[in-house]
């Protein structure tokens, strides 16, 4: 289906095209289902789609989004794109008529589209599908470039739903299982962010991953790795988000947990995010092998030594629950030459204020279970005396511990 827009137009019925899904209302086995302008025709973008309870089966593309910006045509301001998906299901099968797919959505310069209680799939058995030479980014949920977007969950009690997913069963949430990316999401010319509430992540290659995309919103999400026979990565190094050169993250409540297999499985990896403050926050990591491991440049290089290593990242108020490395800080960038530059911020916390992370029962297993700094630059630990929890007992590297009496309640 071709649903063609005027990309001049505001976002309206009477403007653009508009295709309605309902009722378990199906399309399968297309080249791409639906491409929301005519393909080439750079100014038909702009239509609408509205999904309801329906499902896209086996398609090599579900749906196609192309750089298009709605406005309020009284203000003349940018306003989100209408299109929304609800309770619809983007799966392939082993029914899959091609070699490799092209992505259950892809985006180019879109901005606002909601995702509601959606469940995305990659329910193929044969493994030689997956891996494809270096398609891995077209065997994703969503894969967008300079797009902003809304994953969030349904509530299935009128009255209204809260806490965790965990907590309240009414949930429906946004699910994404065994794919090679969930979500890839980044950014060449734009500051487009995305919001990624209260979902489950199962099986996937990478849960999240997330290059140049500032400000991003990671909350209250669930990423599970389980050696369940429709787990097609047991081979691999499973990880749960990928953050890449990106700022202002709010990567919060989230819960990272490797059920069973021998695989290695990551919670968060941070690359080269820069020399500004950031701080991953109040995430539980469960029988991983790193909970949060970090790569090249993450903290404020300053040649004279007068600032050096004052601003960069930090881990405050996670828990850690027998993983063979809580926190790992390399001083290299995709495995390259250590540079003096790559580390993380000097202090992990304040004196007036503890780190308060919690840390993995101690084993003989692994040196620097609890922080483990490969990199050549001090981390001074502030932590809270009264509580053994949260005191990094097994350490490795330049790491420094001091101890406070200020509690962090997190």
């Amino acid at each position: 289906v071709e649903v063609h827009g005027v990309s001049s137009l505001e976002q309206t019925a009477a403007n653009q095209g508009v295709i309605t899904l309902l009722n378990n209302a199906t399309i399968e086995n297309a080249e791409v289902a639906v491409a929301l302008w005519e393909p080439g025709n750079w100014s038909s973008t702009g239509g609408i789609i509205y999904s309801t309870q329906s499902s896209f089966v086996n398609n090599r593309k579900d749906v196609e989004f192309v750089n298009y910006q709605n406005y309020n045509l009284l203000s003349g301001e940018p306003v989100p794109s209408v299109s929304y998906f609800r309770n619809t299901d983007f799966n392939w099968n082993d029914s899959f008529f091609d070699e490799f797919p092209l992505g259950h959505i892809t985006m180019y310069k879109v901005d606002g589209v909601r995702f509601t209680a959606c469940a995305f799939k990659d329910d193929r058995t044969d493994p030689e599908s997956r891996y494809f030479l270096d398609y891995a980014k077209n065997n994703s949920g969503i894969y967008s470039l300079d797009s902003k977007y809304f994953l969030l969950p349904g509530c299935s009690d009128i009255s209204g739903c809260t806490g965790s997913i965990e907590d309240d069963p009414d949930w429906i949430p946004t699910t994404f299982e065994n794919l090679d990316f969930g979500v890839y999401a980044s950014n060449i010319s734009t500051e487009q962010n995305i919001t990624v509430d209260r979902a489950i992540f199962e099986n996937n290659l990478y849960g999240i991953q997330i290059v140049n995309v500032n400000n991003p919103v990671i909350t209250r999400n669930r990423f599970d790795v389980n050696s369940d026979p429709t787990n097609n990565f047991t081979a691999t190094t499973q990880r749960g988000i990928h953050a890449v050169r990106s700022k202002g993250l709010m990567i919060e409540e989230n819960e990272f947990t490797h059920l069973s297999g021998l695989n290695p499985v990551q919670g968060i990896v941070c690359s080269d995010l820069g020399e500004s403050d950031e701080r991953i926050y109040n995430n539980f990591f469960r029988e991983l092998d790193y909970g949060i491991i970090t790569q090249g440049k993450n903290r404020l290089y300053d040649p004279t030594g007068i600032e050096d290593g004052l601003k960069g990242l930090e881990f405050t108020c996670e828990e850690n629950v027998t993983n063979k490395q809580d926190h790992r800080v390399l001083g290299n960038l995709w495995g390259g030459s250590p540079d003096p530059t790559f580390g993380v911020k000097s202090n992990n916390g304040l004196p007036d204020k503890a780190s308060g992370n919690i840390f993995s029962a101690e084993t003989p297993l692994e040196v620097g279970e609890h922080y483990n700094n490969i990199s050549t630059n001090l981390v001074r630990y502030y932590y809270y005396n009264l509580s053994p929890v949260e005191d990094p007992i097994d350490v490795a590297g330049p790491f420094m511990k001091v101890p406070t009496e200020f509690v962090n309640t997190c």
